[in-house]
């Protein structure tokens, strides 16, 4: 069974840098060790497991927009505000499910 993880990280201070989704943890963050330029910032990471892939999509999505890491994109460039997608179907939501980890591009 996958485990369908968000994840904050933050500096020393506290402040938020980043909030993402993965299914594996370890590997992902040892990605963003490898390509994240300000990565090396992150003290502490806190983790919330999900129920499935898109509880955790949905969870990702709220999270950012009401916290603003600093490093998301979606946060950063406030499009946000005006960017409010239809609830997508039950169809949608399983093939979601079935994907596992989204491309570490993001």
């Amino acid at each position: 069974m996958s485990r369908h993880v968000l994840y904050r990280a933050y500096t020393s201070n506290g402040d938020l840098l980043y909030i993402g989704i993965t299914d594996d943890p370890h590997t992902r963050f040892a990605f963003h060790d490898w390509v994240t330029p300000w990565w090396h910032e992150v003290a502490e990471t806190k983790l919330e497991e999900y129920g499935s892939r898109w509880e955790a999509m949905e969870a990702e999505r709220a999270a950012i927009l009401a916290e603003v890491p600093f490093h998301n994109v979606l946060a950063n460039h406030r499009w946000h505000t005006k960017w409010r997608p239809a609830p997508p179907s039950q169809a949608a939501r399983d093939a979601v499910d079935r994907l596992g980890e989204r491309p570490v591009a993001s």
